[in-house]
């Protein structure tokens, strides 16, 4: 047998001097078969698709030879592009408070999101996301550009995305470029699918580009080791410390103030039931004390396992579960570059300017305050004036009935050949006595009424006012 021939210090020797990686033609279900000890299969199925010379040693005997591959390592997933500075100051989030982490990230300055004047602006961001599912599985790279524009408000807007580039095992199956384009999209009814316009490529090379990248992924599944893995806590070393580091995080030509929060956990893995394997899972994220226009999937209101007072915007988020010589699991999602065209105010400026608001939204609040005031107030002389009308009107009518009633009775005694001189006298007093009450109250109505039409008018005149007050006021809000 193979194995008896082999000694593991030998082995550990050979791979120390050989980093590089065996092609996928030696994998590990050819190689087990061979080996027996439990050691030296754990030692085997630590090595990255197998090393080079592990595999050429083990298959010396067998008169199979290795070719080697000088295709780059694979990813760090818990590395960033960009350029943390660190202050030298660490906190440790388990002692540090909420209130604490969101003065940190600057919760009480306003974001870019906040300055920006989004009546015209655009927005183009990368991002890349790398990933290993499981122990010996390919790594996959998903890069692509995305974009947002409006030339007159947020109502109706255009929303852009570009690949640049998949690749399985740092090969390239997508290529960059390979197809782009834009949606035209609105508040209402979001974006339409059917109306998109390709700026290169096609809607065939979009899904043959994916249908590429399934099938070359499947291909890549099939020539793994197809090994299985638990990951538990190591009871051992329960560990579970979280750090957060203060300082900068410079990308894209800027250097915003930064948390990189680092979680470390002590676990325990076991694959295909084989010798049991220590191992750390690290996760580690960088927030920088802002929140980008139009990035919504990078933004994050928590830092570690701290609860923020606000949003912020996550550059990067990248976690793996690896020992001193085996990756076994890890991904990462990284925003690689940002760019904004529009007008941002400084915070200075934006301060500046929302002491104005609030000064000319308090003048604007109180003119409507005082416009209703003066409504009520016109409303109620109306009401008072009304009131006085009605009654005026009844006097006046019934006086001007009382002395209809008292001519007719004075004509009728006056032709009576039996009324007497005093008799005739009398009647026509009492007909004069209510001709003159009757237009006296004519005279109080018509006054009334005269004061109930300038009530009207004034209480027309004060709704029109309150009406030119709250326009104001809804357009000042509105930022007409």
């Amino acid at each position: 047998m193979v194995a008896e021939k082999l000694d593991l210090r030998r082995i550990n020797t050979l791979l120390r001097k050989e980093p590089r990686i065996c092609n996928y033609q030696v994998k590990y279900q050819a190689l087990k078969k061979y080996v027996n000890n439990s050691k030296l299969r754990i030692k085997i199925m630590s090595i990255k698709r197998c090393s080079l010379v592990l595999a050429c040693a083990l298959m010396a005997g067998f008169s199979v030879g290795c070719s080697s591959d000088d295709s780059p390592a694979p990813v760090s997933f818990t590395n960033f592009s960009g350029n943390f500075v660190s202050k030298n100051l660490e906190l440790k989030t388990q002692s540090l408070s909420d209130i604490e982490m969101s003065r940190v990230l600057g919760c009480e300055d306003p974001s870019t999101v906040t300055r920006l004047r989004k009546s015209i602006y655009s927005v183009s961001f990368d991002s890349a996301s790398f990933g290993q599912q499981s122990y010996d599985a390919p790594v996959i790279t998903h890069n692509a550009r995305e974009g947002y524009s409006t030339s007159s408000s947020d109502s109706v807007f255009e929303k852009s995305f570009m690949t640049l580039g998949s690749s399985i095992n740092n090969n390239w199956v997508v290529a960059s470029e390979s197809f782009a384009y834009t949606d035209t999209c609105s508040n209402t009814n979001g974006c339409d699918p059917e109306k998109r316009v390709f700026t290169k490529g096609s809607a065939w090379t979009m899904v043959k580009s994916k249908g590429d990248f399934d099938k070359t992924y499947n291909q890549a599944l099939k020539n793994t080791s197809d090994v299985s893995c638990s990951y538990t806590l190591d009871a051992d070393l329960p560990s579970d410390e979280t750090v957060a580091q203060v300082g900068t995080y410079g990308f894209a030509g800027a250097d915003y103030p930064a948390v990189l929060v680092t979680t470390k956990r002590n676990m325990v893995v076991n694959c295909m039931d084989m010798e049991v394997t220590k191992a750390v899972s690290t996760t580690r994220e960088v927030i920088i004390a802002d929140v980008l226009p139009q990035t919504a999937q990078f933004s994050v209101s928590r830092a570690g396992e701290r609860s923020l007072s606000c949003a912020r915007t996550r550059v990067f988020m990248g976690h793996s579960t690896e020992s001193k010589e085996t990756l076994f699991q890890g991904g990462k999602t990284e925003l690689t570059n940002y760019a904004i065209k529009g007008t941002v105010l400084s915070k200075e400026a934006w301060n500046q300017q929302e002491t104005e608001y609030a000064k000319t939204l308090a003048k604007l609040e109180q003119a409507v305050s005082i416009a209703q005031s003066r409504v009520n107030e016109s409303q109620a002389r109306y009401s008072s004036a009304r009131a006085a009308a009605s009654e005026a009107l009844t006097k006046a009518t019934s006086a001007r009935s009382e002395a209809e009633k008292a001519a007719r009775d004075a004509d009728i005694i006056a032709n009576d050949p039996d009324s007497t001189d005093a008799e005739i006298a009398q009647a026509r007093a009492k007909a004069d006595n209510a001709a003159s009450y009757a237009s006296e109250q004519q005279l109080v109505y018509d006054q009334a009424r005269s004061s109930l039409n300038y009530a009207e008018a004034a209480l027309n005149q004060a709704n029109q006012s309150l009406q030119i007050a709250k326009e104001e006021l809804r357009r000042f809000k509105d930022g007409q």
